[in-house]
């Protein structure tokens, strides 16, 4: 084979710097829409808030960087976050699900009041700032993502996700957390009133 005739101004297609980093930005946004769309399945096919969380959980585990995951539930009216689901690389120290924490001083308020995503890119010095990081901080994870959930105006629960490195904070990961946030915070929201509703049949 012939070598292709050069483009005029000498750039080569491929070669072209702006075509492979669009190239490369559509292959993310592709992976990005497929895990999207996989946790959708999996949430719409999971029966109850412990199940839905745990899927989720599960998948986001995969993202780059993600080396502890949590999804909880959050009861503004008692001011408690109880954790739903919980994964991390192999280390002690983890949550168990069922397990309840003060909302004050373990959440952010511009989480609980903003409905916010925080992004944590140094978590070390988010920590000296918000007590609530200090024991991630202290185990060696360095950045985090946490994902409001919200459902209509209601805030019902919160996704974590941390890192040892910085690659947890990319805007990737940001934008995957987010979208799946959102589907996640109505399918909580239906299960846990569809929840309620059998444990008041049952009295």
């Amino acid at each position: 084979g012939e070598q292709p005739p050069h483009a005029r101004d000498g750039r080569d297609g491929p070669r072209d710097p702006g075509v492979a980093g669009t190239r490369e930005e559509l292959r993310r946004a592709a992976a990005r829409l497929a895990l999207v769309h996989e946790i959708d399945r999996a949430i719409l096919a999971a029966e109850s808030t412990a199940e839905i969380a745990d899927r989720v959980v599960e998948r986001l585990r995969g993202l780059a960087g993600a080396d502890r995951v949590s999804v909880s539930a959050i009861d503004a009216t008692r001011g408690v976050l109880t954790v739903l689901a919980f994964s991390q690389d192999g280390e002690a120290g983890g949550f168990t699900p069922g397990m309840e924490m003060p909302l004050e001083g373990t959440v952010e308020t511009r989480i609980l009041v903003d409905h916010e995503t925080v992004i944590h890119r140094d978590l070390v010095a988010s920590a000296a700032e918000y007590p609530g990081l200090r024991t991630a901080a202290a185990v060696g994870y360095r950045a985090a993502v946490l994902v409001p959930l919200v459902a209509g105006e209601r805030l019902v629960g919160l996704l974590s996700i941390a890192g040892h490195d910085q690659d947890v904070a990319a805007d990737d990961n940001v934008a995957i957390a987010t979208e799946v946030a959102a589907q996640m915070a109505v399918a909580i929201d239906h299960a846990t009133a569809r929840e309620r509703l059998e444990r008041s049949h049952e009295r």
